[in-house]
């Protein structure tokens, strides 16, 4: 199993490393990480991501100026690589177009993981302005994803999801992941919603420790 994972680019951000710890414990004899990037430079974990296994694909930056060629390209690329069937975008709504062309395709595990949300009391006029278009994509974005994962309250305020049943660590020990007590897992169906409090730190099977948000 192969699971294509969209970032901006692999560089040492707090998305981008707890991917790598999950990436560094699972077994890659059976899942693999594959990785969408949208910068031409080469990130601080490509050498790692490609040492490993992973393959690193880049497309031009999601700017509006880009956004017909973003399309474009996203087309071929799923022209060339059928053998992708779960999409596990950490963009949060920037992963719009790929949502679409991805269920077009029908592409049955879609999943957004939304780590942070926009700080509006301290926008810059630039910020906001892009604001009107990630207000555009996430109404476009919801409907095309299966499943959500959600770091923190403001992440679910602001992509404006129910959370309709909450869970415990129970349900992440069952995948042999165990949690401190201050955990929680949010579950929504149609699509799924999972939320973790922002400070929670997990261990896998063998006790390593890392951050879940």
């Amino acid at each position: 199993i192969r699971v294509l994972n969209l970032f901006t680019i692999m560089n040492r951000g707090g998305a981008e490393t707890m991917v790598m710890n999950y990436y560094r414990n699972i077994d890659r004899s059976k899942v693999q990480f594959d990785f969408l990037v949208h910068r031409q430079e080469r990130g601080a974990y490509d050498d790692e991501i490609e040492a490993m296994g992973g393959r690193i694909y880049r497309m031009c930056p999601i700017y509006p100026q880009n956004f017909s060629k973003y399309k474009k390209m996203l087309k071929v690329f799923f022209d060339e690589h059928p053998e992708y069937k779960i999409l596990h975008s950490h963009m949060s709504e920037l992963g719009c177009y790929a949502f679409i062309e991805a269920q077009k395709r029908g592409i049955k595990i879609k999943i957004c993981h939304a780590h942070n949300a926009p700080v509006k009391g301290s926008m810059t006029p630039k910020e906001k302005a892009q604001l009107i278009f990630r207000n555009y994509f996430k109404k476009r974005m919801l409907p095309c994803t299966d499943h959500l994962f959600v770091c923190g309250e403001e992440a679910i305020e602001y992509l404006d999801v129910t959370i309709r049943d909450t869970y415990t660590g129970e349900l992440l020990q069952q995948e042999q992941i165990s949690v401190k007590d201050s955990c929680i897992a949010v579950l929504k169906r149609d699509p799924v919603v999972w939320a973790w409090q922002t400070d929670v730190i997990g261990y896998d099977a063998e006790g390593n420790a890392y951050d879940l948000a």
